[in-house]
């Protein structure tokens, strides 16, 4: 209900996203014809999703908007499951969730057809996975941190941060000493 207030806005970058999304699912890698082959966008994945929804014929406002709001479903998703990784309580948990999903970035980025959600939903998700321990854990860490490695450009910095503390957690590096 309440993406549903924020849905008529849009970033203007989105429409960056839009035009090169439209180029490279035709193999043009440029903003303009004739224009120079760089990459004018924040996140690679996001830019490849959009191809996707030229491809599927979709009109990309729209397609950008409720791609938006599903990967901020999915932030929100795996907000919950890193809570319940930590052991939260179900009410805690439950409450956790509620609250991640009604913060105004949130809410103003999912409908707006920029990666933010995308991004939020891999941190979670990344986090979730190195909480669990398990080797479903360890798949979803991995997963999520590669994924960061191209949403984003400070992606590879959050990777690194990934697996100093997967190595934390598998022992492999001191605890920190209280002082």
């Amino acid at each position: 209900l309440l993406v549903r207030y924020t849905w008529p806005q849009i970033g203007d970058d989105t429409f960056i996203f839009l035009r090169y999304a439209e180029r490279l699912a035709v193999g043009d890698p440029t903003f303009s014809d004739g224009g120079p082959a760089v990459e004018g966008y924040s996140s690679p994945l996001w830019a490849w999703m959009l191809v996707l929804g030229v491809w599927l014929g979709a009109p990309l406002v729209g397609f950008a908007k409720a791609l938006g709001v599903l990967w901020g479903a999915l932030a929100v998703a795996a907000v919950v499951e890193l809570g319940r990784s930590l052991g939260l309580t179900p009410g805690r948990n439950a409450l956790a969730g509620s609250l991640f999903a009604a913060t105004a970035g949130l809410l103003f980025w999912a409908p707006s057809g920029m990666e933010t959600p995308l991004v939020a939903a891999l941190v979670a998700w990344t986090a979730a996975g190195l909480a669990d321990g398990s080797p479903g854990g360890r798949n979803r860490w991995v997963a999520g941190a590669a994924c960061l490695g191209v949403a984003r450009p400070e992606g590879p910095g959050l990777v690194v941060v990934a697996l100093v503390l997967a190595a934390w957690r598998q022992g492999r590096l001191p605890r920190p000493v209280a002082g």
